[in-house]
């Protein structure tokens, strides 16, 4: 566990439990809390959450827009006029009030309520990928913060030895039992290995940066981190992996939400000359003595178009255009999912025998550096020959602490390609 500095404007941007408890120093959180802690802030999720909200209003809009939607008019007079027969001066009052209610055309209603849907459904997988994304940056910046503090503490062990290695050297060739120039071989590594931790301690500030900066930044308390669990990656099933991506990869769902919103267009568009029906129900009442007093009618108007066939024509070509580019984009959004996921799982397995390989060799180098020194302390070998067993041993181990967490990323952007949360 290692306590890292956020600094954050993230109390006010979301996660607010997780860092209240994070300032009061109550646990350590893993890379699971992280994740959820960016997710909350991060403006990519907060803009297609948006969209799905609007696409949510829009279907609501369609579905109001499909019921009856009558209309109430109503108009009041007042009138002064002349009657022939007998000769004389009117004046009269007329009230008059008229309910429309235009008839919906529910096949066009129908098309145009899949096309709200679709349009949610195509958003909603927007959202998925933009979350998936954030998961995957989040995570791949936890696991670089730990990459870089395994390679400190590797330098740090690596320049300790050289240390070690030159007060040793010294006290042999103060005693006569090596060349001084064995003092100046061993002091080179402790250079080299000074280099490499100042270089180190860089790589840890560049990734507490890249969280800071995906958390919001302006925390100014400690925040502890979890070490990960690397040890346990375990390698998919191919075929259920593909089948997972296939059935909830966003890229597909997006793509077959496209092409039942294009199916959809076509429908509105065939449907875009039908005739307008109206039922109307009014009534008059007024006093005026030529008229009756009292009159109700009942009427259906009906609005046709007469023209605008060849505007028609090509509104339902254009739909069917768009139709088949959806269908296109669907079969290429599965074919990229399919090699995605093989690469994945490709990456997935390369990186696990290079961290198997790696673990091999470190635990060769181990061994040979013992036995480098038991070689020394009874006179058969050279410093060099130490130096050059503590250099091979401490790239074995800069190369697994690389290989470990190549592997998690790996892990992590298969997470991101198939849907799949972070643990």
């Amino acid at each position: 566990m290692v306590e890292y500095k956020v600094p954050p404007r993230l109390i006010a941007s979301g996660g607010i439990a997780l860092f209240a408890s994070i300032a009061l120093g109550q646990a350590t959180y893993s890379q699971h809390d992280i994740v959820k802690a960016v997710l909350e802030r991060h403006p990519a999720a907060a803009l297609a959450q948006d969209r799905v909200d609007e696409a949510q209003a829009r279907l609501d809009e369609l579905l109001g827009l499909a019921r009856l939607q009558p209309v109430f008019s109503g108009t009041a007079s007042g009138s002064y006029g002349k009657v022939a027969e007998p000769p004389s001066i009117e004046s009269y009052d007329t009230l008059e009030g008229s309910l429309t209610v235009p008839l919906p055309n529910r096949p066009l209603n129908q098309a145009k309520v899949e096309q709200g849907k679709a349009g949610v459904l195509s958003a909603k997988a927007g959202l998925q990928r933009a979350r998936l994304d954030i998961a995957f940056l989040s995570s791949q910046a936890y696991y670089e913060y730990w990459r870089a503090q395994g390679a400190k503490a590797i330098a740090e062990q690596a320049l300790d030895q050289a240390k070690r290695q030159v007060a040793d050297t010294q006290k042999r060739v103060d005693a006569g039992d090596l060349p001084e120039a064995d003092l100046l071989k061993a002091q080179v590594p402790v250079a080299e290995a000074q280099a490499a931790l100042t270089r180190a301690e860089v790589g840890v500030s560049a990734a507490a940066q890249t969280l800071d900066n995906l958390l919001g930044k302006e925390l100014d308390f400690p925040l502890k981190l979890a070490e990960p669990d690397t040890a346990s990656q375990t390698e998919p099933d191919p075929k259920k992996l593909l089948e997972s991506a296939l059935k909830s990869s966003p890229e597909i769902v997006g793509a077959e939400a496209q092409v039942s919103a294009a199916k959809a267009g076509v429908r509105v568009a065939q449907h875009g000359n039908d005739p307008d029906f109206a039922l109307q129900l009014t009534h008059v009442q007024t006093t005026d003595p030529t008229a009756y007093s009292h009159l109700t009618t009942l009427s259906v108007s009906i609005g046709l178009p007469l023209s605008g066939r060849s505007v028609l024509k090509s509104q339902v070509k254009q739909a069917q255009s768009q139709l088949s580019q959806a269908n296109a984009a669907l079969q290429l959004a599965t074919e990229q999912v399919r090699l995605d996921v093989g690469q994945g799982f490709l990456d997935l397995r390369g990186a696990k025998a290079t961290l198997e390989a790696t673990t091999v060799t470190k635990d060769i180098a181990s061994q040979s550096l013992a036995k480098a020194r038991q070689a020394y302390a009874a006179g058969l070998t050279t410093t060099r020959d130490v130096l050059d067993a503590q250099f091979a041993y401490n790239q074995a181990l800069v190369d697994e602490n690389t290989a470990r967490f190549d592997l998690a990323v790996a892990v992590a952007r298969l997470r991101q390609i198939t849907g799949e949360p972070t643990p």
